[in-house]
């Protein structure tokens, strides 16, 4: 994402990259496609067509089955039972040093850490956290408040989060991560076939 802040000193815009998220490919797809041929198969059902030709057009769609075997197998690859699945750690201290752990390297490591959104857990009771859910509470401009679980689509903004902070239970706060707020560019930053 390209975000847009002003610099103070000239009022000029000032445009940073900003590592969101990284979605390699949607995990959940997997299930959805599976439950969606579901659903074709039940339309086709309903439309009066044999179980036999939809046998012939839709094929059986394990999708998700096969994506926890495939997950499950590569970590059986590793051939260590106290191997773990990691899904995004990059933003926690230390872990982009774990990989670029010369001395030499750390302009490129601060370099890589400046294109992250700031990322707060809100798990843990402790005075950083309280901290993190005040000033979101005191300036929700400043924040996105995301359910931990969620596939995308349930963010909450301003008020929202102001709303959701102040009834959320402890147990609440460890589904949702908080994210500093950036600003969008208001042009589009994709690559675009030329059309003449």
């Amino acid at each position: 994402m390209i975000n847009v802040s002003t610099d103070p000193q000239t009022n000029e815009p000032e445009y940073q990259l900003r590592q969101i998220e990284v979605n390699c490919g949607s995990i959940a797809s997997a299930g959805c496609i599976e439950r969606l041929a579901t659903l074709h198969r039940r339309v086709l059902e309903k439309s009066g067509y044999s179980k036999r030709a939809i046998d012939n057009a839709l094929p059986e769609n394990r999708s998700g089955t096969a994506l926890a075997l495939t997950i499950f197998k590569a970590w059986e690859q590793l051939k260590d039972p106290q191997a773990i699945l990691v899904f995004l750690l990059l933003a926690m201290p230390g872990m982009v040093e774990r990989f670029f752990p010369d001395p030499s390297e750390a302009q490129m490591v601060a370099d890589i850490r400046n294109t992250f959104a700031k990322l707060w857990g809100l798990e843990n009771d402790d005075e950083k956290t309280r901290a993190v859910i005040e000033d979101a509470i005191a300036h929700p401009e400043r924040y996105v408040l995301k359910p931990n679980k969620e596939g995308g689509g349930v963010n909450f903004w301003g008020q929202d989060i102001v709303d959701k902070l102040e009834t959320f239970t402890p147990k609440l706060f460890g589904l949702s991560i908080q994210t500093s707020h950036n600003n969008r560019s208001e042009q589009p930053e994709t690559a675009k076939a030329h059309r003449g």
